[in-house]
This record gives C-alpha cells, sequence and structure tokens, in this order.
C-alpha cells in the first residue's frame, strides 16, 4: 500500500538537488521545474522500456524465422520433453497453470493504479520537497536527527568507497 509512496519519496530526495541547481539558474518555479523533471525522467525510462520491448520483438521474429533450421537440431530435445509434458498435462496441471495466469492477469490493474499513484506522487513530493523535509525536521528528536546525519554521512562515504574501489579495478 504504501509502496509507490515510499518510491516516490525517493525519486524526490534524488531530484531534489537537480530541481535546486536549475531554479537557481533559471528562476523559473518549482513546481514546473518539477514537473519538467518528473516527465522528463518517467520519458526516459518509458522509452528505454520501449526500446527494450522492440528489440526483444525483433529477437523473437528472428528466432521464428529461424525456427525451421533450429527444429532439426533440437528434434531430439523435443521428443524427450514429449514425454515428459505427456504426465505433467494432467486436468490438475493445466487448472493450476489456468488460476496462475488468471491471479496475473488480475493483478495488472492494481499495478497500473499503483504506477499512476507512484508518478504522481512523485510530482507532488519532488514539487514541495522543502516544505515536508522541513516538517519533518520539525517533529524528531535531536538525538534521532543526529542519528540520521550520521547514517547518512557514513552510508554516503561507504557508497564513495565502493565506487572508488569498482573504478580502481575496472
Amino acid at each position: 500500500l504504501f509502496a509507490p509512496f515510499v518510491a516516490a519519496l525517493i525519486v524526490a530526495a534524488l531530484l531534489n538537488p537537480a530541481v535546486r541547481w536549475l531554479q537557481r539558474r533559471l528562476g523559473w518555479s518549482r513546481k514546473l521545474l518539477s514537473l519538467l523533471l518528473v516527465v522528463v525522467i518517467f520519458g526516459v525510462i518509458g522509452g528505454c522500456l520501449g526500446i527494450l520491448t522492440y528489440a526483444a520483438a525483433n529477437e523473437l521474429v528472428s528466432l521464428a524465422q529461424n525456427w525451421s533450421g533450429m527444429l532439426t537440431q533440437v528434434e531430439g530435445f523435443f521428443d524427450q520433453m514429449e514425454a515428459l509434458f505427456a504426465r505433467a498435462m494432467d486436468p490438475t496441471a493445466l487448472l493450476s497453470a489456468a488460476k496462475a495466469a488468471t491471479d496475473w492477469a488480475m493483478r495488472v490493474p492494481e499495478f497500473l493504479l499503483a504506477l499512476v499513484v507512484f508518478v504522481m506522487a512523485s510530482y507532488f513530493l519532488t514539487a514541495d520537497y522543502p516544505y515536508h523535509r522541513t516538517r519533518a525536521v520539525q517533529h524528531l528528536d535531536e538525538s534521532l536527527l543526529r542519528f540520521l546525519q550520521q547514517v547518512k554521512a557514513t552510508a554516503l562515504a561507504a557508497f564513495g568507497g565502493y565506487l572508488r574501489a569498482e573504478l580502481l579495478l575496472s
């Protein structure tokens, strides 16, 4: 239930420095810059997914076109699999496969709704990130705030060390 909002909060925290930088450079409103960045980021991600889908479809078409040549090479494998499937395809196996397919199909609208909530929450949290951060800090205990700052500094230092080690190794 909270996963889209948590993911949107992470996106807002990651986009905040870019929004601040653009706001100083261009002088535009934070809401407009947030909208532009969210649209660009999700557009790039959607474009990459579209390209990957297109490439996978091309590979499937290529596989279908070369199927006759590969069929002769794997004919023995199919004979062995035929015996295995004959034993596995009793009515209970077919019913469980149909139930699994139905369950998967019923989750598609749930996923689409979560995606819409995630995109909208990303925009709203990015647009009002300084306000929400200030309000959250006001409600935290001072010792907890110091602890969280120490955890953040340690995590960033560890991540920087990891990246440096990977760079040196490569």
